[in-house]
């Protein structure tokens, strides 16, 4: 049997998810990519009113800084905390001030677009922007005496909360089988050791209650 803590190479399966971009800063991209659909706005105000309500699922990708008005990242991401933003920009023209100030907007990924200039090659750096931010949240509240297994299968209950999946979802990101998962479950819940509080404990509580 696997570890449950290395996912198997090559085995993984991305659920569908949405990607929303500027049509203007990815003027060729294509209706879909690398299992995301695509979805171009005309527009920053069209941007944000569709990413407000946009499913945690979804993610973000903006140029900066936006070539569209000059409209804030970091106002975009105040808008919408659910859906991770990733920012994709030259470090050449941005220097490491101008990354740094990404990085303090809040930008769940940063993306070199010297080195990655097509969507495609972004794919990867999207795909590990996913749930970031109840990520960024439940790791905030957990206690720091919990071993990295547990942090790990926390993270990726969280993307599997995030796609409203359940055990089998949860399974087959780390290539094994349902029991073991729930084996896994009934293990941390007999432990004497505290569970994890606050977003934590409710992202683990909306993964057994979606079952298998």
């Amino acid at each position: 049997m696997r570890s449950p803590v290395v996912p198997p190479t090559g085995l993984l399966t991305h659920p569908r998810r949405t990607l929303f971009v500027l049509a203007l800063e990815f003027a060729d991209a294509s209706a879909e990519v690398g299992g995301y659909e695509v979805r171009a706005m005309e527009s920053w105000a069209a941007l944000a009113e569709s990413v407000r309500t946009a499913a945690p699922s979804s993610v973000v990708l903006v140029r900066a800084p936006s070539d569209v008005g000059g409209q804030s990242v970091g106002g975009l991401i105040r808008a919408t905390p659910s859906v991770p933003v990733v920012a994709a920009a030259s470090f050449r023209l941005a220097g490491a001030a101008g990354v740094r100030a990404l990085i303090a907007e809040g930008v769940a990924e940063i993306i070199n677009s010297d080195v990655l200039p097509a969507l495609a090659g972004m794919v990867p750096t999207l795909r590990r922007a996913h749930a970031r931010p109840l990520k960024r949240r439940m790791e905030a509240g957990l206690p720091v005496w919990l071993p990295e297994e547990a942090r790990t299968l926390l993270r990726a209950a969280a993307d599997t909360v995030v796609d409203l999946g359940g055990r089998t979802l949860l399974a087959e990101s780390f290539g094994v089988y349902v029991r073991t998962v729930a084996e896994k479950e009934r293990r941390t819940a007999s432990a004497p050791a505290p569970a994890p509080a606050g977003v934590g404990a409710r992202a683990a509580g909306a993964l057994a209650a979606g079952g298998a």
